[in-house]
């Protein structure tokens, strides 16, 4: 059954004023899964979703581990789920950790 992911991401990029934070659920190598709340800190087209983690928690680990994630969000007024699956990776300096930094601090003062 195909799925349409540029459809599932259309939904987040409209919805992305609104979002605050996201659930991603991530896995250890040995299939011990986590899922776990995290700020959303922006959303970009064609496919890329940012969100604030911290290197002491599980999910950080997992994605360290096995950088497969999955990533979900309710909109509530229509009553409907929307998730997205794959390969993440960790910003921890460089040009674009700092403009997510940046965005995240608009982000907060908004």
């Amino acid at each position: 059954m195909p799925v349409n992911f540029e459809a599932i991401f259309a939904n987040f990029l409209e919805k992305k004023k609104d979002l605050k934070v996201i659930s991603v659920a991530s896995c250890t190598k040995k299939a011990e899964p986590n899922s776990a709340s995290k700020m959303l800190v922006d959303i970009l087209n064609p496919n890329l979703l940012y969100f604030l983690d911290y290197n002491t928690t599980q999910s950080y680990h997992n994605m360290n581990e096995n950088p497969l994630i999955s990533v979900s969000f309710m909109d509530d007024a229509h009553f409907t789920g929307y998730r997205l699956s794959g390969p993440c990776e960790i910003l921890q300096s460089g040009p674009e950790y700092d403009r997510i930094s940046e965005s995240w601090d608009k982000r907060v003062i908004a």
